[in-house]
């Protein structure tokens, strides 16, 4: 069996993100992702499909290279898993703090799918470490940590930190 087959055929029994949908990811190829969201959107399997050494979904992965754009499309479609922990118990929120990248963090927070149970305290660590007040007053006020959602400022026109 030719390696492209055999590629095809493991990516579809193993839920594993096919390889055009990471270089897309990766590249920042907005018109890719968009269309494999379509087609897949009523799949939970696929849009949460899993890199083959790392196993980071296509969110966690847009998170990682941190392409903003891409993050919001997976953010916009219900079957995302948000909340998905890999092997290593990373999962999209605790990668963008790992990152340090603000925006994203407030992006994902803004998500009311968020659990926040087991990683609350880093990122308290991380908006005190990094002098963000109006965080750390949200996760320590708030029982369900709904941070940006109530926060006035915006990003791209949408509705967060």
């Amino acid at each position: 069996m030719h390696h492209r087959h055999r590629r095809f055929f493991a990516d579809h029994l193993c839920n594993f993100m096919p390889h055009s949908l990471f270089m897309a990811i990766t590249r920042g190829d907005i018109n890719t992702v968009q269309k494999y969201i379509n087609s897949n959107q009523n799949d939970r399997h696929r849009m949460n499909a899993r890199t083959f050494t790392t196993s980071l979904t296509p969110l966690m992965l847009a998170v990682r290279t941190q392409q903003f754009a891409i993050v919001e499309m997976f953010l916009a479609n219900n079957l995302t898993d948000v909340n998905f922990c890999n092997g290593n118990g990373k999962s999209a929120i605790s990668i963008a703090i790992l990152e340090n990248n603000y925006k994203l963090i407030c992006l994902l927070l803004a998500d009311p799918r968020i659990n926040l149970q087991g990683i609350h305290s880093k990122i308290l660590e991380w908006a005190v470490s990094n002098g963000h007040d109006h965080i750390v007053t949200q996760l320590t006020q708030s029982a369900d940590a709904q941070i940006c959602v109530n926060h006035q400022l915006s990003f791209n026109g949408k509705h967060g930190c």
